[in-house]
């Protein structure tokens, strides 16, 4: 029988060969017939390739293999060029000496893949930003996976952009970023699909302060707006997670606690099978760490960590904001509640009876907002992970004096979109990231974590 990391390597070459169609929906069996392996390899499997972006694992719907929606180019090019961008950055101040791996493959869409991942992980090296590259990495498997032949990723492009990092050689960095995804044909925004984040379910609103019942309707609203999917209620798989997320970004759950899988099963009344379900969905998006037999606990970060991981989200919150605002024909309930929002961050920020708690549940439904705005399904996906890491330390850095700057910064953000400036929209977007980055620095080394 296959090892588990031979099973994904074997099973991510037949997806990316073709073997298995866009879309297509993958059982455990699949494994064990092709592969010879057992169900729980097969299982670790999925969530394996769930996390390198071959596929999608959903409560409801099982794994599904990327689709062409799920990887629209669209989405994906201002993603992909804004963090080649940032490696590019980072990269010129380390100069490091680094080389690109040779690949000794037929010429095929494995050999792409191959020579994909190679240029991909030496950017990474070179920049310092594994996540970076981790993040890469994922949009072209999707994209190769998706699209097939037509895959819009440029694979000689981006090689040629690694070798050049490795030699130091930026001059021409610009033009390979751009060659590396080619330019598509733009579509209208997916505006309701962006904002339906993975799992979304309705936040906890405390009953405290002035501002708590303006809270509440807001987030209704919005809710009615965008993350209403029918009549269906969440699995107890997306609950669970939900509850943990939480108590993760309240603080109740603090970096390094344990969390137990019998009392989470016993208090939402489910089996232990949708407990572990929510546990990998948390482990893809970096909250906890699942640590085989000594257990589950809340990730905890250190400053690298948490400077990297705020680079990352800096950009593609400047990516964000940049797309809201040049989104063309945004209705006009869009600009209106992008409006309400700026006026009840405001309102939060000089409520001194208001928890963090609302103030975080606010700020996060005017995001969903301006996703609303530019329509970038990638982008959702993309902050609703980011987004679950930063929470970690929410606890921490939402203070009375970081409320007031960041509803300062979010009313300059709001008015950049409605005037239809998208350089001045990305560049604020980006910056109240870079600062929340920096409270966050200040946190864990004042508190020495």
């Amino acid at each position: 029988m296959a090892e588990e990391d031979d099973l994904v390597f074997a099973a991510l070459r037949r997806m990316i060969e073709g073997a298995v169609a866009p879309g297509a929906r993958l059982a455990e069996r699949w494994f064990v017939d092709m592969f010879g392996v057992t169900h729980t390899q097969a299982r670790e499997a999925l969530h394996q390739l769930d996390k390198l972006g071959a596929l999608t694992l959903s409560s409801r719907r099982g794994a599904t293999l990327a689709r062409p929606q799920d990887a629209d180019p669209t989405d994906i090019r201002p993603i992909w060029q804004a963090l080649l961008i940032l490696a590019i950055d980072r990269a010129k101040i380390r100069r490091g000496d680094t080389a690109i791996a040779s690949v000794d493959f037929e010429p095929g869409a494995w050999r792409d893949y191959l020579r994909l991942r190679a240029a991909l992980s030496l950017i990474g090296d070179a920049s310092g930003l594994p996540r970076l590259a981790a993040i890469l990495q994922r949009l072209g498997v999707m994209s190769m996976i998706a699209h097939g032949r037509t895959s819009p990723i440029d694979v000689d492009a981006l090689s040629d952009l690694a070798a050049a990092i490795a030699q130091d050689r930026f001059d021409d960095a610009d033009r390979l970023v751009a060659a590396s995804f080619l330019e598509t044909t733009r579509r209208s925004p997916a505006r309701r699909e962006a904002a339906q984040l993975p799992g979304a379910v309705t936040p906890v609103v405390i009953d405290k302060g002035r501002t708590a019942r303006k809270v509440r309707h807001y987030v209704s609203r919005i809710a009615q707006r965008l993350l209403a999917t029918g009549p269906s209620a969440p699995s107890a798989t997306d609950q669970v997670a939900a509850a943990i997320l939480q108590r993760i970004q309240f603080g109740a759950l603090k970096p390094g606690d344990p969390i137990r899988e019998l009392p989470l099963a016993a208090e939402f009344g489910t089996s232990r099978g949708p407990v572990r379900e929510a546990f990998r969905l948390l482990d893809r998006h970096g909250l906890i760490s699942m640590e085989g037999r000594r257990g589950v606990f809340v990730r905890r970060l250190d400053a690298t960590d948490v400077a990297d991981l705020f680079a990352i989200r800096a950009v593609l919150s400047g990516v964000q904001m940049a797309e809201a605002a040049q989104a063309p024909d945004r209705p006009a309930w869009i600009d209106d509640e992008l409006m309400a929002g700026a006026d009840l961050l405001d309102a939060l920020s000089q409520d001194q009876d208001s928890p963090f708690e609302n103030y975080i549940v606010a700020r996060r439904t005017l995001a969903l907002v301006t996703l609303a705005a530019g329509g970038n399904i990638m982008i959702g996906r993309l902050a609703a992970e980011l987004e679950g890491e930063v929470a970690i330390l929410w606890a921490g850095v939402v203070t009375p004096e970081r409320r007031l700057t960041s509803a300062r910064a979010w009313r300059e953000i709001i008015d950049a979109i409605l005037a239809g400036d998208p350089g001045k929209a990305g560049r604020l977007g980006r910056q109240v990231v870079e600062e929340a980055g920096a409270e966050a620095l200040r946190t864990i080394r004042r508190d020495g974590q």
